[in-house]
C-alpha cells in the first residue's frame, strides 16, 4: 500500500529537522471537524524517531530483510521509507514477526497490531503500544481507553485511504488528541494480557498469596511503567527465590 507525503512532511522526515520530546507530559492537539489530523498535528509528535532509522524485519518462515523504518503514533503502525524516499508504505502485518529499530523490538500482536517490548523478567516480558489518539472533544472531557481491538483499531480509523493520520474527523465538533501508552503483560506462550492483579497472579499462580500482600503493602498503578516493572521485577525475584 502506497502512501503519499506531503513535500514539507518529507523534509522533515528525511533530515530530521524535527526533534521527539520525550517528557513524561506530552501536549494535547485540537483538531477541527474536517481538518485532517496529520496536518494539524506537529511532524514532531506522530513518529517515535526524528528520522526513519535503519532496521530490520523478520517476517514468518525466516526471511529477514532491512529497510528504512519509523513508527506511527497515529496509526499504531510501523512504516517504510522508500528507495525513491518520495512515498511511504505500510509493512505487510499479516506476514510479519518482529521489528527491529535500532535495538527497539517491535512484535506483531494479531489483536493489537505492533507493540515494542519494555523489558524482559524470565519469560515474562512487558510490552507497550504508543498511539496519538482522539481523547476527548471541545465539551467534554476525556473518556478512558479501553484495551479492546476494536478500540485499538479506531485509533488507526483517522487514517484515509491513502495515509496515516489523514481521514478527514467526520464530526460536529472539534476533536482533542493526545499520547497514551497501553501496557500488557506478555507470557512465556506470547499472550499478551491486560495488567492487573488477575493477570500477574495468572503469570505467577504459585505465588498468589505473596503477590496480593504485596500488592497490598505496596499499591500499583496499572497504567505506569515503572510501577509494572517493580511488580514484575518482585514477582519474578520471588521465583526465582522459592524454586
Amino acid at each position: 500500500m502506497k502512501i503519499s507525503i506531503s513535500a514539507s512532511l518529507l523534509l522533515y522526515c528525511i533530515t530530521g529537522a524535527f526533534q521527539v520530546t520525550h517528557s513524561q507530559s506530552r501536549p494535547t492537539f485540537k483538531v477541527k471537524a474536517g481538518d485532517y489530523p496529520d496536518k494539524i498535528i506537529p511532524v514532531a509528535d506522530q513518529f517515535q524517531y526524528p528520522t526513519f532509522q535503519k532496521g530490520k524485519v523478520l517476517f514468518y518462515g525466516g526471511r529477514m530483510v532491512e529497510a528504512m523504518l519509523n513508527y506511527s503514533y497515529l496509526s499504531g503502525e510501523v512504516l517504510f521509507l522508500k528507495d525513491q524516499k518520495d512515498t511511504l508504505e505500510l509493512l505487510d502485518k499479516k506476514m510479519i514477526k518482529v521489528v527491529d529499530m535500532q535495538g527497539a523490538i517491535f512484535y506483531n500482536e494479531k489483536q493489537y497490531g505492533f507493540c515494542e517490548m519494555v523489558s524482559n523478567y524470565g519469560d515474562i516480558k512487558l510490552a507497550k503500544k504508543h498511539l496519538l489518539a482522539r481523547i476527548g472533544n471541545e465539551k467534554g472531557g476525556p473518556y478512558g481507553i479501553s484495551y479492546t481491538a476494536s478500540s485499538v483499531t479506531t485509533y488507526s480509523s483517522y487514517a484515509n485511504a491513502n495515509a496515516p493520520g489523514g481521514r478527514k474527523l467526520k464530526m460536529d465538533t472539534e476533536a482533542i488528541f493526545g499520547h497514551r501508552i497501553l501496557y500488557f503483560f506478555v507470557d512465556k506462550n506470547d499472550r499478551y494480557m491486560i495488567p492487573g492483579k488477575t493477570s500477574i497472579t495468572r503469570l505467577f499462580p504459585k505465588y498468589k498469596d505473596q503477590i496480593g500482600e504485596y500488592l497490598k503493602q505496596n499499591p500499583v498503578n496499572f497504567t505506569e511503567e515503572e510501577d509494572l516493572e517493580r511488580l514484575l521485577n518482585y514477582s519474578q525475584n520471588l521465583n526465582q527465590q522459592l524454586k
